[in-house]
């Protein structure tokens, strides 16, 4: 049987009998040329890490893998005379150095881009604005005076009937009042929207007194205003038809801290939110 002593740099042979020979390989690597002891005995030549070897039928020749050389090595055997006997096996030699680690391979072809995406849906079309409200119609013109009538005439002496006077001028008619605008009171459709503030994110309220907030609407919306703590809810709504700085009252509350909400809802649909805390001590 053959066995290859890779880290032992050699080729060996296990008879039946368990005779352990050498086939090929010294125990050492070769550092100076690729292929150390060609052409020689194949004991004292020198191989590098083996790792395959095979025999032809018959047992020989023999073809070894010399792997960190990337070779095939073959041992043909001589014509020499008799085999002498096998002479005691001689120390283990030491382990040979480690081979050098080989090149890093070259890195692979980058990835291709994926395709893109197909487009997405046109967003629907928002709602139409609502129609602002007919303005008044004008005041209609007042009506023109009459003119005054022309003076009699004089009669003449002696003579006939002096003529009438002419009549007076008429007056001017009066001109048509200007036509009423077009538009809602709570602002045109496209206007920007409703904008509900208070003037703090935190408000104090002494105990006692009743809860009135000041507040701040753009235009005018309906109010809703909630006040909120341990479950208790105490809301008030009202309706403003102008903008400007506006007063909500949420009556007397006990002391605590509540979550305030306001919100503004503008003849549009448009909203508006904004939130404070109260605290009643």
């Amino acid at each position: 049987m053959l066995v290859t002593e890779s880290v032992r740099f050699r080729v060996r042979q296990v008879t039946a009998s368990e005779i352990v020979t050498t086939v090929a390989g010294s125990g050492v690597t070769c550092g100076i040329s690729d292929l150390c002891g060609d052409g020689g005995p194949g004991e004292i030549a020198l191989l590098n890490a083996p790792n395959g070897i095979v025999a032809a039928p018959g047992g020989s020749p023999i073809y070894i893998a010399d792997g960190n050389r990337i070779r095939v090595r073959i041992v043909v055997p001589g014509a020499g005379g008799p085999t002498g006997p096998t002479g005691a096996t001689g120390p283990t030699g030491s382990t040979g150095p480690t081979g050098a680690t080989g090149a890093t391979g070259a890195a692979g072809p980058a990835g291709t881009n994926g395709a893109q995406g197909p487009a997405g849906p046109d967003g629907s079309a928002g709602p139409a604005g609502a129609t602002g409200a007919t303005g008044p119609a004008g005041v209609l013109g007042r009506a023109g005076l009459n003119g005054a009538a022309g003076p009699n005439g004089l009669n003449g002496t002696n003579g006939t009937d002096g003529t009438d006077g002419g009549s007076g001028v008429t007056g001017a008619e009066g001109s048509i009042g200007p036509k009423g605008l077009s538009v809602s009171p709570f602002g045109t459709a496209g206007a920007p929207p409703v904008v509900v503030a208070l003037p703090a994110s935190v408000i104090v309220i002494p105990a006692g007194r009743r809860s009135r907030m000041r507040l701040y609407v753009s235009r005018g919306a309906t109010m809703a205003a909630r006040a909120v703590s341990d479950g208790r809810a105490i809301s008030q709504q009202r309706s403003f038809v102008r903008a400007g700085l506006k007063l909500l009252d949420l009556g007397r509350l006990e002391k605590g801290r509540y979550r305030v909400v306001v919100s503004a809802t503008g003849d549009a649909g448009d909203t508006s939110t904004d939130r404070a805390t109260l605290i009643v001590r």
